[in-house]
């Protein structure tokens, strides 16, 4: 992972004893990609958590679907490592 790679665990969440599917599910945030990688990694955060916690599972899931949008401001949203590049401002 590059050195700016920073996982808060479960965002929003408590750390509950699936914190390891968290962070990978924040690894594939980080380089975020197409709307199909997002939902795979939407659903192996939800089958990695239910494996540990079956009730926090869905709400997790419904969580990362609806706030997990790349076009919200959020430092938790897909692609949150991609550089956003400024357009420059053209005055006439």
């Amino acid at each position: 992972m590059p050195p700016d790679f920073n996982s808060d665990n479960c965002t929003l969440f408590p750390d509950g004893n699936y914190c390891e599917c968290c962070v990978e599910h924040d690894k594939d945030y980080y380089f975020g990609g197409t709307e199909k990688e997002r939902r795979a990694s939407d659903k192996r955060l939800y089958r990695c958590v239910k494996q540990k916690n079956k009730f926090v599972a869905g709400i997790m899931y419904l969580g990362v679907r609806i706030g997990g949008v790349s076009w919200l401001p959020t430092p938790f949203r897909w692609g949150f490592g991609k550089k956003k590049i400024k357009q420059p401002v053209v005055v006439k």
